[in-house]
């Protein structure tokens, strides 16, 4: 005959494990440091001469893009209007406006791309810095917090239970009285 060390009603609540709980708590507070967006705090010094680094590449990427097109051996006359422009300083939207129609619309469209380009190598950019700045976050704080969170649901979960269990036992035994 086998003992048991606790003993059990046949109709007692079913128990949450507190470990898978806790376990699950942990996980969720290790996925959660990536899900927290970077904080004020953390966009401390380091960060913003990152995210400057980031905005001279992308203005590096730009200004070779440019240089592209006034090395271009293929000259048009939108190239040649796009750096003649550029080099007046004068390649705003008012200026570009006062062109004639076909080559103002391939005008905007030339200057369009070229700020869609420096977007998304900023873009590119400051999203690894974001990812490499949650990276460095303290694992054992989100995994800690988690992990206590895990074991107090756990813990309410139970006591509710067992909380139900012994009302619905005591009213049964009333209604039998």
């Amino acid at each position: 005959m086998a003992l048991d060390a606790i003993q059990k009603t046949p109709n007692s609540p079913n128990q949450v494990s507190y470990i898978k709980a806790s376990a699950t708590g942990a996980l969720a507070g290790y996925a959660l440091k990536y899900f927290v967006p970077v904080t004020y705090q953390e966009k401390d010094e380091n960060y913003n001469d990152a995210l400057k680094q980031n905005q001279l590449d992308a203005d590096a990427k730009k200004a070779a893009s440019i240089e592209q097109i006034r090395q271009s051996k293929n000259k048009t006359e939108l190239t040649d209007t796009f750096i003649r422009l550029y080099d007046s300083k004068k390649l705003n939207p008012e200026d570009i406006k006062k062109l004639k129609v076909p080559l103002r619309d391939n005008l905007l469209d030339m200057v369009k791309k070229l700020d869609e380009t420096w977007k998304e190598s900023f873009a590119i950019g400051k999203k690894n810095l974001n990812a490499v700045t949650k990276r460095i976050r303290p694992t054992g704080v989100f995994v800690g917090v988690g992990l206590v969170i895990g074991f107090i649901a756990a813990l309410v979960t139970n006591v509710i239970r067992r909380i139900d269990f012994y009302n619905a036992q005591y009213h049964e035994d009333a209604e039998s009285d």
